[in-house]
């Protein structure tokens, strides 16, 4: 991957050369934009981390019950919500190994349900899919891919997994 990258810095300068402004998530990053791209300080800038006002508003109860009915998810269903690229260093080897444990154990009268939802590149997904099949974990697990009702899926859900084995300030944990 790592020459797929280099091929397609040039491009990737050029375009941040010819921006209006460009913005990162932190000094750090913006230090190593400026630094590798050569881009101008009075053209670039940090906004961090973070999510406007209207994310943490409640979400009405009947708006979360009709939700998970619309996906078949019932009040005694318990759901894990994940949120994190498709990718090994998310850890989701992880959840899938909590998830093969604790389904095994089952709930009185509901099921527990793992929700991942997140972007993928190179085939990472598929490969998730076909984990999840090859453990006979399709009725307890849901590869959703990118949505765009990730507020929604978080108000629906009642645990939030985070199995990352490296990261800075996710944006999910602020989301969560």
């Amino acid at each position: 991957h790592l020459s797929q990258l280099e091929s397609r810095l040039d491009a990737i300068g050029e375009t941040m050369r010819g921006a209006e402004a460009v913005v990162a998530v932190s000094m750090e990053n913006l230090q190593l934009l400026q630094t590798v791209f050569g881009l101008a300080g009075s053209r670039s800038g940090v906004i961090y981390n973070g999510r406007p006002q209207y994310w943490f508003e409640q979400t009405a109860v009947d708006r979360r019950d009709e939700f998970r009915a619309a996906w078949g998810i019932t009040p005694k269903d318990v759901v894990c919500l994940t949120v994190a690229r498709y990718e090994p260093r998310k850890g989701y080897r992880y959840l899938l190994e909590a998830a093969s444990a604790l389904t095994k154990c089952g709930l009185p009268n509901g099921r527990l349900l793992f929700v991942w939802i997140g972007h993928h590149q190179d085939g990472a997904a598929e490969q998730l899919v076909a984990e999840v099949v090859s453990r006979d974990l399709s009725c307890n697990v849901l590869v959703l891919g990118e949505r765009r009702d990730v507020r929604d899926w978080l108000a629906a859900s009642d645990i939030f997994l985070l199995s990352y084995e490296s990261e800075g300030m996710p944006l999910c944990i602020i989301e969560a």
